[in-house]
């Protein structure tokens, strides 16, 4: 009995958390209208059977834990991370200009390619909005062949700057209430730091990651910033916006410090290589 209260507890935590998601509203009312028309009937309808057949677990049951699990389908679909929908960018259409001239993002890292591990770090966490991969070149391409929910996306114009990636990023999550910005050559982020993040953000807010006060990625931002950041000059990023909207900036400290070191040039792929 008390495996059954419980999940029946964390079944209505995901009807709570699948009524207040985006497209919700309209979700919540057709299971409410499911369960009082039909699935509360059919338990009303073989509860005394059900009794007669095994005392210990009733066949009404049987309809509880199917139903669940319908809402818990619907949840992870419709619901997405639970406290609203968010699209991770990959910014991977740089020209590693302190690399050697190679593209720092194909350099075999510990048997990887760099930007390998920010895909699959993307990949391994429910961006409900999509994960958009946007490069410059087919090699860089390639390293999402294998990951189908991977959307790459065509820089044409690289030499623009970050700017341009951005603006290709956001306008593919049209419809997003969160962009979190990754750079592609953090092989030491961790999920458990973006998830850190993911948890503080808020409609208005700008997330941003510390180690000991030193400001790091990636960085998360709330849609209402949208305009702002398709609005950015050639040469500005984002960090502008942090500078000209401290008030709603959120800081997450970070203890392992790690997570935050990127990769910019060869003596720094060097030295974490032989690590």
């Amino acid at each position: 009995m008390r495996a059954a209260n419980s999940l029946w507890v964390i079944f209505c935590a995901r009807i709570i958390n699948l009524t207040l998601s985006q497209k919700g509203i309209l979700s919540g009312l057709l299971i409410y209208i499911i369960y009082e028309n039909l699935v509360k009937s059919q338990i009303s309808h073989v509860w005394d059977s059900g009794k007669s057949r095994n005392n210990n677990f009733p066949l009404s049951h049987t309809f509880k834990y199917a139903f669940i699990q319908i809402v818990w389908s619907m949840s992870d679909h419709y619901g997405g991370e639970r406290s609203g929908n968010t699209a991770a960018i990959l910014l991977a259409s740089g020209f590693s200009k302190r690399f050697g001239g190679q593209n720092k993002l194909l350099a075999v890292f510990r048997r990887k390619p760099l930007a390998r591990y920010a895909l699959e770090l993307a990949a391994s966490i429910n961006f409900w909005r999509g994960i958009f991969f946007i490069i410059a070149s087919d090699e860089v391409a390639a390293l999402a062949a294998d990951l189908p929910c991977v959307k790459v996306i065509k820089n044409s114009s690289p030499q623009k700057g970050l700017r341009e990636s951005i603006c290709l990023g956001i306008e593919a999550a049209f419809d997003a209430e969160y962009y979190m910005f990754f750079p592609c050559d953090m092989p030491f982020l961790d999920a458990g730091t973006v998830q850190s993040i993911l948890n503080e953000r808020r409609p208005g807010c700008i997330v941003e990651p510390h180690y000991r006060g030193v400001p790091g990625n990636p960085c998360l931002f709330s849609a209402v910033f949208r305009e702002k950041l398709l609005s950015l000059k050639e040469d500005e990023t984002p960090r502008l916006l942090k500078l000209r909207h401290p008030e709603v900036l959120r800081k997450v400290e970070v203890t392992n410090p790690l997570v935050l070191e990127d990769i910019d040039d060869e003596e720094t792929f060097e030295r974490w290589s032989l690590t």
